[in-house]
C-alpha cells in the first residue's frame, strides 16, 4: 500500500487559500479579497512580447538559469534603478518568488538548523522551512511598535542552530516598509553573526507617499551574506506568468542552477521573453501605483468609518492588515462568517502568525467600486455582530 511521508502529511492548504477556495465555491456575487493577485492588466508591450515569444515558438527550453538575455535584463535594470554592482551571473530566474524561496532555503539549510522569520509574514516562509527539514523561528512584529521586528527581538532569537534571516519590506500582509534604524541594525547583527539574510523585495516598487526605501542588501556589511527575492508578479501584474529571480552570492546562485535542473528544468520561456520586455526602458508601469494608490485611499478611509475595526497606516503594496478585535471575534469566525453572511472573502490574521488572531487581512485586487460594495457589507456584518 502506498505511504506518504511525513513532512507531506504535515501540510495542509493554507488559511488564504482555504477562503479563496470557498470564495469559488460560492460563487455568484462573492467579493474575493484573499489573494494578492490583481485585476490590473501587465503593460501592453509585456503582453505583446508573451505573445510574439508564443508566435515565434519560443516555447521550450532554456538554460537552467535562465535566457542570458533575460538574465541580462534583469540585472541591467537593478544597476539602472537601484545602483547596484550584479551581473548576469549573479542572477537566477525561477518560477515565480515561491521557487525562489524553496531553492534558497533547500540550499542554505541543513535539517534542524534555525531560520529567523518575523511575523505577520507570507506563509510559504514557514512551511518551506519545515519542507527543508529546518526549524521556523517566528518572531512577532506587533502593531504597538508599527509591525517592525526590532534587532533586539532577533538577537535573543538567535541560537548556535540558526543559519538564515528572512526579511520581507515592503512586508505581506501589513503593507509596512520596515525602517531603516532596524534595517542596519539586522544587518549589523548578521555581519556579527555570520548569518545569511533572504531579502524578499517583492513589494518595492509599490511604495506610497515617498516613504524611504532601504534594502538589506545594499548595506556593504552584506555582501556576500545576502540575497534578494523578486519577481515579475506584483510589480508588472504578472502574477500567471510565474517568474522570480534570486540576485545573490555566485556559489548560492550556481547551487540553484543546480537544483532547478532536478526540480523544474527552467523558468517558462514564453514569461522570460515577456520579463525582458518588462525591464525594458519602454515599460511604464506608473499607472499600476496610481490604481493602487486610490484603492488604498478607499480601503484605508473605508475601514476606519466603521465602529469596531481600527487600521494603521498602509506604506506599501495592496494589502491591509485591519484589527478586529473590538467585534470579540476571533480571526477564522470572523471570516468564515463574514464570507457565508455577506459573501465577503478575506484572510484571517492567524494565518500570519498566532500573535495575530485580532486581525484579517483585505487585498485591495478589485475595482474601487467593488471595494466600496465589500467595505459596506462589511460595515453591515460588524454591525450585526456588535
Amino acid at each position: 500500500m502506498m505511504k506518504l511521508t511525513k513532512r507531506v502529511l504535515g501540510m495542509s492548504p493554507s488559511l488564504p487559500r482555504r477562503l479563496f477556495d470557498m470564495a469559488k465555491e460560492i460563487g455568484g456575487d462573492v467579493i474575493d479579497l484573499t489573494l494578492g493577485d490583481p485585476d490590473v492588466p501587465p503593460p501592453a508591450n509585456v503582453r505583446a512580447a508573451a505573445c510574439a515569444a508564443i508566435d515565434a515558438c519560443h516555447t521550450r527550453y532554456s538554460q537552467n538559469a535562465g535566457l542570458q538575455q533575460a538574465r541580462e535584463a534583469v540585472a541591467a535594470y537593478q544597476r539602472t534603478q537601484y545602483g547596484r554592482d550584479v551581473t548576469a551571473d549573479d542572477v537566477i530566474l525561477t518560477v515565480g518568488a515561491m521557487g525562489s524561496i524553496f531553492q534558497q532555503l533547500f540550499s542554505l539549510v541543513e535539517p534542524g538548523d534555525e531560520v529567523i522569520i518575523p511575523t505577520p509574514c507570507w506563509v510559504n516562509y514557514v512551511e518551506v522551512t519545515k519542507l527543508c527539514g529546518a526549524v521556523p523561528v517566528t518572531v512577532p512584529a506587533l502593531e504597538k511598535n508599527g509591525f517592525s521586528v526590532s534587532p533586539e527581538q532577533i538577537r535573543a532569537a538567535i541560537t548556535p542552530r540558526t543559519r538564515v534571516i528572512v526579511v520581507n519590506s515592503p512586508n505581506n500582509p501589513t503593507g509596512r516598509v520596515l525602517r531603516e534604524e532596524a534595517v542596519r541594525g539586522i544587518a549589523a547583527i548578521a555581519a556579527e553573526r555570520d548569518l545569511f539574510v533572504i531579502s524578499d523585495e517583492v513589494y518595492r516598487s509599490l511604495v506610497y507617499d515617498g516613504i524611504p526605501y532601504l534594502s538589506i542588501f545594499d548595506l556593504p556589511e552584506m555582501k556576500g551574506r545576502c540575497s534578494v527575492i523578486d519577481a515579475v508578479s506584483k510589480q508588472f501584474s504578472m502574477t500567471g506568468y510565474r517568474l522570480g529571480f534570486t540576485i545573490g552570492p555566485r556559489p548560492l546562485v550556481e547551487m540553484m542552477t543546480r537544483l532547478q535542473e532536478n526540480v523544474n528544468a527552467c523558468a517558462p520561456l514564453p514569461s522570460q521573453y515577456a520579463a525582458i520586455a518588462a525591464y525594458g526602458p519602454e515599460t511604464d508601469t506608473s499607472y499600476l501605483l496610481r490604481e493602487y494608490d486610490a484603492r488604498r485611499r478607499i480601503v484605508v478611509d473605508g475601514i476606519r468609518s466603521v465602529p469596531g475595526l481600527s487600521l494603521g497606516g498602509v506604506d506599501a503594496a495592496f494589502y491591509a492588515f485591519v484589527n478586529i478585535s473590538a467585534t470579540g471575534m476571533d480571526s477564522q469566525k470572523f471570516a468564515y462568517e463574514l464570507l457565508k453572511s455577506q459573501r465577503v472573502a478575506v484572510v484571517p490574521g492567524l494565518a500570519y502568525g498566532e500573535d495575530f488572531d485580532d486581525f484579517i487581512r483585505i487585498a485591495f485586487t478589485v475595482s474601487g467600486d467593488r471595494l466600496r460594495e465589500a467595505i459596506g457589507r462589511l460595515g453591515e456584518f460588524v454591525r450585526r455582530a456588535t
